[in-house]
């Protein structure tokens, strides 16, 4: 167990953005966590988990908080037959590098998800969904150690609750659990999940008509570096803003204001999304499609905060940018697309350290 006082978050997040944490402590074995919670019962500071840093806006004056950074390592196949795998990860691996290994060894499920910043643990706190793949298809089951009752336990992918970007990890029982391991039903065969036009547009401009699994990571890979999505390149924090999860009637007041202010061509499009995306027995609208087709709000800009040129549901810190700053062009984008087409949009990172009056002035959350 390692720990560091004061280091800046900005130097531990992806956004590049945030003050000083009071305490970091960095967990390389499981055994390590109940020593780590009694330092922070010791110090008397909330203790947060911090994972690969991309998935949070922190505060400029920083947290009086301890998080626990999981380095755990482990990837383990438990069992086997003719169609699927079990396999065991640590909570602490690189989701990236996990996907990887899932296509060197032929299983099938995860390739879509290559090149999404975040740990495994990461994986079931968001449910994390791309182009058509999504966590809850292949958790089987999540190994936890629970902060009430201060014991180990595992929680089934019914216990997760899993729903469009949530789990009870960031709902109901934020805070409780520390994720330790999952368990993932993955296939031996299987075929390329190429749903979303970004992909099928790859596949054609490539002449592959069938790709193979090990094409379908390098096209996801090559997408989401043509869209911005390199971390190494472009500080943010991935997709800032959620997509629309619309009822029909909440579909259909869209569409109207949307003819209304636009034309009858953007109805047309949008029934030609409705067609495409579902969620459950909801309808998914792309928000990139609502920022950029429809409001063309690329490019707009706080201070060193931007709306991505490239992939306009990122928020961008192009160097000089603030919390305060991101904080402010969230509630701006939130506000425009209110006024314009009648519907919330709803940030996805998790934001720490802001007074409850800033994230009311921007009708965000925690």
């Amino acid at each position: 167990m390692k720990t560091r006082t004061n280091t800046l978050l900005s130097t531990l997040t992806t956004l590049r953005v945030g003050g000083p944490l009071a305490r970091l402590v960095d967990i390389e074995r499981e055994e390590e966590i109940p020593k780590a919670l009694e330092l922070a019962d010791t110090l008397n500071l909330p203790t947060f988990v911090l994972g690969f840093g991309s998935n949070i806006l922190a505060a400029d004056r920083g947290l009086k908080k301890l998080a626990l950074r999981l380095e755990t390592k482990g990837r383990r196949i438990l069992e086997k037959d003719a169609d699927f795998v079990r396999v065991s990860i640590s909570a602490g691996e690189v989701l990236d590098d996990v996907v990887a290994w899932s296509v060197e060894q032929g299983l099938w499920g995860l390739e879509n998800l290559s090149f999404v910043p975040g740990k495994v643990g990461a994986l079931v706190v968001q449910n994390v969904g791309a182009y058509g793949a999504k966590a809850d298809t292949l958790v089987e089951s999540v190994m936890v150690f629970d902060m009430q009752d201060k014991k180990t336990k595992t929680l089934s992918a019914g216990d997760c609750k899993f729903d469009y970007r949530s789990s009870i990890f960031n709902t109901i029982e934020r805070g409780r659990y520390i994720i330790l391991s999952v368990i993932l039903r993955l296939a031996r065969t299987g075929q390329a999940n190429m749903l979303y036009p970004d992909v099928e547009i790859f596949f054609a401009e490539h002449s592959v008509t069938r790709p193979k699994q090990a094409d379908m990571r390098r096209a996801i890979t090559a997408i989401r570096k043509r869209k911005g999505q390199d971390w190494n390149e472009h500080w943010s924090a991935g997709s800032f803003f959620k997509n629309l999860i619309l009822t029909d009637a909440e579909f259909l007041a869209l569409r109207e204001r949307a003819v209304s202010a636009f034309g009858f061509a953007r109805g047309d499009e949008l029934d030609r999304l409705r067609a495409k995306f579902h969620e459950g027995d909801k309808i998914k609208i792309p928000l990139g499609y609502v920022l950029d087709k429809l409001l063309g709000m690329k490019g707009m800009s706080v201070g060193g905060a931007k709306l991505s040129e490239k992939q306009v549901i990122n928020i961008v810190n192009t160097g000089m940018a603030t919390a305060a700053g991101i904080l402010e062009l969230y509630g701006k984008v939130r506000t425009r697309v209110f006024e314009k087409l009648g519907v919330f949009v709803v940030h996805e990172p998790d934001f720490f350290g802001f007074t409850p009056e800033e994230l009311s002035a921007v009708g965000a959350s925690e």
